[in-house]
């Protein structure tokens, strides 16, 4: 058996191969012991590396979306909601209107699964490899005044304007708004 730093492992990690760096030892003494051939020994190597990369790159993917907690649709009670449209939301799971540049809206009361749901179809984006960026309607205005100040809006746009995917939860609940317009006046 070799070291942590044996020369194979050091030349793996050159190659940035971390995975196989960490498992070709374990992976030697499975194959030996099942009598795999060299190419099964490879494949299961290089079949690791690629696993563990697209682990890595969803969960990029999910930290850049700032998701303000994890929520996925298996976990949504939908008896809690028993007027949903599951059929639409399986559909909407798919993330073809993100391919064609379709909107989503989730209308309804406080407490419903607004942004659950949203979350849910947020992460099915990422596992779908898309990018995703979530934030609230308030979040949003924050930073755009923000960017206004220290003439950033150019970045700050493009921050909402690059990912495939834009979720903006909270819309109902947004502070400041003069009654009767809609309107959120500006300080």
């Amino acid at each position: 058996m070799t070291t942590a730093s044996s020369p194979l492992d050091t030349r793996l990690r050159r190659l940035r191969l971390g995975y196989m760096a960490q498992t070709f030892e374990a992976q030697n003494a499975d194959s030996l012991a099942n009598n795999h051939s060299y190419l099964e020994f490879l494949a299961a190597l290089v079949d690791g590396e690629i696993a563990a990369r697209e682990s890595k790159a969803l969960m990029k993917r999910i930290k850049a979306a700032r998701f303000p907690v994890v929520k996925t649709l298996e976990e949504f009670d939908f008896k809690f909601q028993p007027k949903l449209d599951v059929k639409l939301l399986k559909t909407l799971a798919t993330c073809q209107f993100i391919e064609r540049k379709e909107n989503v809206i989730f209308i309804g009361q406080p407490g419903t699964g607004k942004s659950h749901l949203s979350v849910a179809l947020g992460m099915k984006a990422c596992q779908a490899d898309y990018s995703v960026r979530f934030t609230t309607i308030q979040d949003l205005a924050a930073t755009l005044r923000a960017s206004l100040a220290d003439h950033t809006t150019e970045a700050c746009i493009q921050q909402f304007v690059e990912p495939d995917l834009v979720i903006l939860d909270e819309l109902g609940f947004t502070p400041g708004r003069v009654p009767g317009r809609g309107v959120d006046p500006v300080a």
